[in-house]
């Protein structure tokens, strides 16, 4: 026979006892994995902040041998199709394009840099293009910097660890947004250009704009 366990010491009127019933985003994420713990030891030891504000990183390389095959052709290629597109069928979201790129350059602190005359054919294996292409999301265009694209079977993704995850579940936001009279949300712009990568791991973060 099973014994039934009793709830009763649990469920009580007492704030103490209604608390522990409470949610919390911690309940929400999951323990961490061997990727994680290895993403973790090898970026934040190596954080800094520069002197325009901006947290600085290195790209987590899963084994990092600096060798990526020759993707420049396939990058300048897929980028000039992706701006001829635009450019004869969607002139609103070419025009949009263009606004948010400038965002990223019209800054005290510029988000991308130009490749110098010197750098520009490195060494074999030395330097990764992403493909650009653009998505009308909210009104707007939305830049994507294709790090799945793959030659010869190998993209950039493949050679990074992603990370543990840090998102809420959508289920505990929704129980939380119903608790209170009032729900506050909130939207980082251009999140995903708001963080710096190491002078030495650019080359692997090489793109064409136009």
């Amino acid at each position: 026979d099973y014994s039934t366990p009793s709830y009763s010491p649990l469920i009580q009127d007492s704030e103490k006892d209604a608390r522990a019933f409470e949610g919390s985003k911690e309940d929400e994420l999951k323990g961490y994995s061997t990727d994680d713990r290895k993403f973790i030891e090898l970026v934040i030891p190596a954080v800094r902040q520069r002197e325009d504000g901006m947290l600085q990183f290195h790209l987590p390389f899963k084994e990092h041998n600096g060798s990526f095959p020759n993707n420049r052709k396939m990058a300048l290629a897929r980028t000039r199709s992706e701006l001829d597109k635009l450019r004869n069928k969607s002139p609103e979201v070419f025009e949009s394009s263009i606004q948010k790129f400038a965002k990223n350059m019209n800054t005290k602190s510029p988000r991308v840099v130009r490749v110098p005359y010197k750098d520009r054919f490195p060494e074999k294996g030395e330097a990764n293009w992403l493909p650009i292409y653009a998505v009308w999301q909210n009104e707007k265009a939305r830049l994507v910097f294709d790090a799945a694209a793959k030659t010869d079977n190998k993209c950039l993704n493949d050679t990074l660890y992603q990370g543990p995850e840090i998102n809420n579940s959508l289920r505990g936001v929704i129980i939380r947004f119903r608790l209170h009279p009032y729900a506050v949300t909130a939207h980082i712009e251009n999140m995903f250009h708001q963080i710096a990568i190491t002078r030495e791991d650019r080359t692997y973060m090489r793109f064409f704009w136009y």
